[in-house]
């Protein structure tokens, strides 16, 4: 959490949202007060955010999907060798080596905020079916 902690710490009027896979007490890593650590459903907050950012996650793919940028924090280039080869800049994924960068690439997004969809990531009718399971899925808890 150094790496987000120290990011948040700079961008101090942005948001981030920690969405845990496992119950555990994080809050003892967090020391910004401009993250959360909100449980909840991962793709109604990917479906509403502005961004998305990750180490490795394969929600990512998702992100991708719903046309939002992911800014990968790549620590030791984990994010950019599992996905540089499918996500790039062409497709709206950035990949921060240091939490300098990380700000220095938000920054830019924040102005642009334009993201491109890799349609080879996707089979043909991908789009229609992950709607229709998303739209169940949403009807069904919210």
């Amino acid at each position: 959490f150094d790496f987000i902690n120290e990011v948040a710490a700079s961008l101090s009027k942005v948001l981030f949202i920690y969405v845990p896979r496992r119950n555990k007490d994080y809050k003892a890593w967090i020391n910004s007060e401009n993250i959360c650590i909100q449980n909840g459903n991962i793709y109604t907050f990917i479906k509403y955010c502005d961004l998305h950012s990750t180490l490795n996650s394969t929600t990512c793919l998702e992100a991708n999907f719903f046309n939002k940028c992911n800014l990968f924090m790549n620590i030791n280039g984990i994010s950019d060798d599992y996905y540089g080869d499918v996500l790039n800049e062409n497709f709206g994924a950035f990949y921060a080596d240091t939490p300098g960068d990380y700000i220095r690439i938000y920054n830019s997004l924040s102005t642009n905020k334009s993201a491109t969809r890799n349609e080879d990531c996707y089979a043909s009718n991908h789009n229609i079916l992950v709607n229709k399971a998303l739209n169940a899925i949403l009807n069904k808890y919210f």
